[in-house]
């Protein structure tokens, strides 16, 4: 068995991180982001991890996406977004405002993804493609289903939507307010052909699809079969002096504590999972064995140092060979230590705390900024200070790969998320959950909460993390660009409309 430390208390299982995350994986326009509950709004870095109390959203002309493993979720223009729940067995998102996308290629026996508009709980009940358009104002939620299937958690009002199905709900009474046949709009499409660049199977030759940010790998580097090494991805047009975990900031994470968020449009998988081996003049990712469902590293480094009281005014990292364990900073349990090495090229058995870091005394690897760079998440580009060997040589490696650097202050913790709802067909639902949505809508001009006077915007977003009451504002939002009016026809062989103020009644 393979014999891993971290530090402080022996940890349970139910201390562990979750092992699976997202990633901002495009930004267009002006997008902002929440990366921890209780956070301040700022500006969506690309390759943002994404977890349970993240949240974006987009200002008018903007776009973005968000990859989860296989899983994308894409935002129009004028969303609002948060992740409620983000773990191996649940997905939970919040729409408080606009148009989303979401393409699911699997869904696990025992896994539950849901998404909440309003009062409303949708259900998914298989792999497919959805959207879901959320106008706060007029208390209607869209939803268009292309493939898969959805159902509304209300005991009252059960409905079921099937592919090709498309229906409007009022948010309040669950009233169907038209239905019709699903029309693709021209941000479906654009989300449609996004999420088929995470279909291509030569992704899966040597890395599984649902380790997150594996789709951009083909398009950045090229693959080569090494002796006695394996598959290696090597990087293209980086310069002679880039060395992994260089280009890019820290960031503070929670759970996991400090981040590294790389700037290169690929730099998402090969900085949390696997490991770098520098061969033939140049650095290659060593991904390792193929696991169907990796576990998520902040970052596969070694800091030096010994404590942040030590007075060093520097923090400085190197990245992890093949055959070097992942020790993280955090308490975890030993099942947590072995899954999250599972796929570690080259792990020998026996590796213990102790080891000699291949590149832990190679000036070539090492970076450093300064101690106050570091704690303010500057780009490391700008904030670099040089590493001579001599430093190296004195700086020693701490025990667990944790960063010498103390967190910021505490975040409020994060509302609880909704009960788990079972997936069951909906004549067998028997009440609903109410969502743990933000009830209020903000100002149409979402850009200016990213500049002063914004601060109430802020504030409400804290105070709904919190638990706290607020007021509900109600405005008119404009249409989805694109978007196709639905009719209130009735449609054969589909569930019929239901007026509005009507009685409602269980099926």
């Amino acid at each position: 068995m393979l014999a891993l430390c971290c530090s402080g208390a022996p940890a349970s299982a139910a201390d562990d991180p979750p092992a699976r995350v997202g990633r901002v994986s495009l930004v267009t326009g002006s997008t902002d982001a929440i990366v921890t509950a209780g956070a301040d709004w700022e500006a969506a870095a690309l390759n943002t991890p994404v977890t349970a109390g993240t949240a974006l959203r987009t200002a008018m002309q903007s776009r973005a996406e968000v990859r989860i493993g296989s899983a994308s979720l894409q935002l129009n223009a004028n969303t609002q977004l948060q992740v409620q729940a983000l773990d191996d067995q649940a997905l939970m998102l919040v729409l408080e405002r606009g148009n989303v996308a979401l393409s699911l290629r699997t869904l696990g026996a025992g896994e539950r993804v849901e998404v909440h508009a309003g009062d409303a709980t949708f259900l998914i009940g298989a792999p497919g493609s959805y959207h879901f358009g959320h106008a706060v104002g007029a208390h209607r939620v869209e939803v268009r289903v292309f493939a898969g299937s959805v159902s509304l958690a209300a005991a009252s009002s059960p409905l079921l939507l099937a592919a090709g199905q498309q229906a409007q709900i009022d948010t309040r009474t669950f009233a169907v307010l038209a239905q019709g046949e699903a029309t693709p709009t021209r941000f479906d499409e654009w989300a449609a052909q996004r999420a088929r660049r995470a279909e291509r199977p030569e992704i899966e030759r040597y890395v599984s699809a649902e380790m997150t940010g594996a789709e951009d790998l083909d398009a950045h580097g090229r693959w080569r079969v090494e002796p006695r090494v394996g598959a290696v991805w090597y990087p293209n047009a980086v310069d002679a002096e880039w060395a992994p975990y260089r280009e890019g900031r820290w960031s503070w994470v929670a759970p996991w504590g400090w981040t590294w968020v790389d700037q290169a449009p690929w730099g998402f998988a090969p900085f949390h999972y696997g490991r770098w081996l520098f061969l033939g003049g140049r650095w290659g990712w060593v991904p390792g064995s193929y696991v169907a469902r990796p576990v998520y590293a902040p970052a596969l480094v070694g800091f030096y140092g010994a404590a942040p009281a030590s007075g060093a005014p520097w923090v400085g990292w190197f990245p992890l060979a093949p055959g070097e364990p992942y020790r993280p900073g955090f308490n975890a349990s030993g099942r947590y230590l072995q899954s999250i090495n599972a796929a570690a090229p080259g792990l020998a058995a026996t590796a213990t705390a102790t080891h000699n870091y291949r590149y832990a005394q190679t000036s070539f690897a090492a970076t450093a900024v300064a101690r106050d760079a570091f704690g303010s998440a500057q780009a490391t580009a700008a904030a670099r200070v040089p590493l001579s060997p001599a430093a190296l040589s004195t700086a020693g490696v701490l025990a667990t790969h944790g960063a010498p650097a103390p967190a910021p202050a505490p975040a409020p913790a994060p509302a609880p998320a909704p009960a788990p709802l079972a997936r069951a067909a909906p004549a067998a639902l028997t009440g609903r959950v109410p969502p743990a949505a933000l009830a209020t809508e903000p100002s149409a001009d979402v850009k200016s909460a990213s500049r002063p006077g914004a601060g109430a915007e802020t504030k409400n977003l804290k105070r709904r993390a919190d638990g706290a009451v607020i007021e509900r504002r109600a405005a008119r939002r404009p249409q989805e660009p694109g978007s196709t009016p639905m009719q209130a026809k009735p449609h054969p062989n589909r569930i019929k409309p239901q007026r509005a103020g009507e009685a409602r009644h269980a099926r």
